[in-house]
């Protein structure tokens, strides 16, 4: 469950209307309105919950709501309020924003992992930590949503080195010579290096990394080097990232990675969502 704070959901608000709505002000718009939130094109919904918690703010009175993860077709509508007009406003575009992105990842995340499925194969999508600031909640909800599985959320959680703590700590030499204290303090954790050459993941693994991730390495090539790395170490984690497309997937797919490492989910192209605003009359 992702559960967007009271504090988080008025900085969405607060962002976008500062002090107050200058437009809505300045034609003088009173009463009650009715805001509907529409897919333009087949879809996997995703941020009505947040959508919805920005309603309960501003004063709208959710009419309807679908949860996220639901598919949805062109022209049906996934959420809609009523409420006055300044509110109603007031978190149009805010909403719109959410719903546009977040069903974008959600919706090319779940076509990534089910062309995996549909070819017969087993390989995760895992999502980096290479989000834009302030964005990572939303967009890990939307890829989890999708079917996809958070990779590494933050620098905190997991041991992953790249080239440039190899060189802090000295050098390569250097480094494996320390992967053994490594381990030790931090027993409950997998090591994993980021390389690019099978000489230099034979000499981490055998050294006890846990697990190597690949670099932007041509699918054939990567078929080679993991299939030449699992004659000697069939329990290492074995992983790709970067360079990984929609077009070349199933190809990488076919690897035998473990993963699929990928930040091109964030890039997705965000869903066309209509909105209509219209006025209730007074009872």
């Amino acid at each position: 469950m992702f559960h967007f704070t009271r504090a988080e959901l008025e900085r969405f608000l607060t962002e976008d209307v500062p002090y107050h709505d200058l437009s809505t002000a300045a034609i003088g718009a009173q009463g009650t309105a009715r805001i509907g939130y529409l897919s333009r094109e087949h879809a996997v919904v995703c941020g009505t919950e947040e959508v919805r918690g920005l309603f309960d703010l501003v004063g709208v009175d959710t009419e309807s709501t679908l949860r996220s993860g639901e598919p949805v077709l062109p022209g049906q509508e996934l959420i809609a309020g009523v409420g006055p007009v300044e509110a109603v406003f007031g978190v149009w575009k805010v909403g719109q924003n959410i719903l546009d992105r977040a069903s974008g990842i959600a919706t090319a995340a779940r076509r990534w992992t089910t062309m995996i499925r549909d070819a017969g194969l087993s390989c995760p999508v895992l999502t980096t930590r290479k989000s834009f600031p302030g964005t990572r909640k939303l967009v890990t909800k939307a890829c989890v949503i999708g079917g996809a599985v958070p990779h590494r959320l933050g620098a905190s959680e997991t041991l992953l080195f790249f080239d440039q703590h190899i060189a802090l700590a000295g050098g390569l030499d250097a480094f494996i010579a320390r992967i053994p204290q490594i381990k030790t303090d931090h027993c409950e954790k997998k090591l994993l290096v980021e390389c690019d050459s099978v000489a230099q993941a034979a000499m981490l693994l055998a050294a006890g990394a846990d697990g190597i991730q690949f670099d932007k390495l041509p699918a054939p090539l990567l078929t080679t080097i993991v299939t030449e790395l699992r004659a000697d170490y069939p329990h290492a984690i074995l992983l790709i990232a970067g360079g990984v497309t929609e077009q070349n997937l199933i190809a990488y797919a076919e690897s035998g990675v473990d993963g699929i490492v990928t930040t091109a989910l964030y890039n997705a192209r965000p869903l066309d969502i209509g909105v209509t605003v219209t006025s209730v009359p007074a009872q």
